[in-house]
């Protein structure tokens, strides 16, 4: 028999048949829950850690708002040394006073963009995680309504994609296991449910050869079984 063949009857099989629509509808829905998961859990994480890093310059420059002095600035520093961000501390012209850690080019650029900033305004200045390096945050250091200083926080991009990486591996397995596993369940429900039109079929080619002694097999009491019981009584 060849591949055509064997194509065109799995295609008159309704067992087959009723099995993939279940299976796709299935994979619909699944693949739609994952996809509302992984954007919440996303959203939620990145909603964290941007915030984290707004609070953690916020709560350097509240400090440095009340004590505006070199050992409360080396002491901001020595928080930051060794931790996951890193804290560049900016005069009222914009230039550098002190950082926790060397810093590159890139982050130079972001420091002029902080420095332009409106006076007094707190925000975030690049939210980008996907494709950008750092997320960078901005605190105005304020004394009686005037900004003396800048308060920038950075933090790696790079524990972000990597934790999304790992999601989506995650994700993308539990995916697959589960169809494979509610695809056979779900062939096997599909049996059930067509066997006893397999049946019913068996027992009408065997009356349509002449042998009207044969009976359906009728069990239940749903529409199948009254369709049987109605073959039965034809040819009694």
């Amino acid at each position: 028999m060849n591949t055509t063949a064997i194509l065109e009857r799995f295609r008159e099989r309704v067992a087959l048949k009723l099995g993939l629509l279940l299976l796709s509808v299935f994979m619909i829905i699944i693949f739609s829950v994952g996809n509302i998961l992984y954007s919440l859990f996303l959203n939620f994480y990145l909603s964290h850690v941007t915030e984290e890093l707004v609070q953690r310059g916020h709560s350097h420059a509240s400090v440095l708002s009340d004590h505006f002095f070199p050992v409360t600035v080396e002491h901001v520093i020595r928080m930051e040394k060794g931790s996951k961000f890193t804290v560049v501390l900016l005069n009222k012209l914009g230039r550098i006073i002190d950082s926790s850690a060397p810093i590159s080019p890139l982050q130079r650029s972001y420091l002029k963009v902080a420095a332009g900033k409106e006076e007094g305004q707190e925000d975030t200045i690049e939210k980008n995680w996907d494709t950008k390096l750092f997320l960078v945050s901005r605190s105005p250091i304020l004394q009686n309504g005037t900004t003396i200083g800048e308060v920038v926080m950075f933090s790696s991009t790079a524990p972000i994609r990597q934790a999304v990486r790992v999601l989506q591996g995650m994700l993308m397995l539990t995916g697959i296991v589960t169809v494979l596993v509610m695809g056979g369940l779900l062939f096997v429900i599909s049996r059930m449910i067509v066997r006893p039109l397999i049946d019913m079929k068996q027992s009408t080619s065997e009356i349509a050869e002449g042998r009207y002694t044969t009976r359906v097999p009728v069990t239940g009491n749903d529409e199948i079984a009254q369709l049987g019981h109605s073959i039965n009584d034809r040819f009694t």
